[in-house]
């Protein structure tokens, strides 16, 4: 009875003995994981600071880009202020526009020079 106490005994002992080393496991496991988790959540911090930050210079750049367009627009008309559309002349691949207008001056009765042009 006493050696089946012992080997009881031997058996409970090895089995806390197993169930200690299980908990030891089980909370360096659990330590490891807070660690990950907390380097996980500082650095998604940071990636939405850095994202709000690049939203706010996208936002500045589109911005700064429809200035710019609306900017060439303008230039653009004020560079066609000054032209001269004629309609009814027929437009040929080899023409010389200084020629054309020469003509075109011609007809109306009018010298054009080429200073004029």
């Amino acid at each position: 009875m006493e050696r089946n106490m012992r080997i009881e005994e031997r058996k409970v002992h090895w089995e806390l003995e197993e169930m200690k080393r299980s908990m030891e496991f089980l909370s360096k496991s659990f330590e490891e994981s807070n660690c990950l988790l907390s380097t996980a959540v500082n650095e998604n911090k940071a990636l939405i600071k850095q994202n709000e930050e690049l939203h706010q210079r996208v936002n500045l750049l589109e911005k700064n880009l429809g200035e710019c367009q609306a900017n060439l627009v303008k230039a653009e008309q004020y560079s066609r202020n000054r032209n001269l559309e004629i309609k009814g002349v027929l437009q040929s691949p080899n023409e010389s526009i200084p020629d054309v207008l020469k003509k075109l001056g011609d007809a109306v009765g009018e010298d054009i020079t080429s200073a004029d042009i």
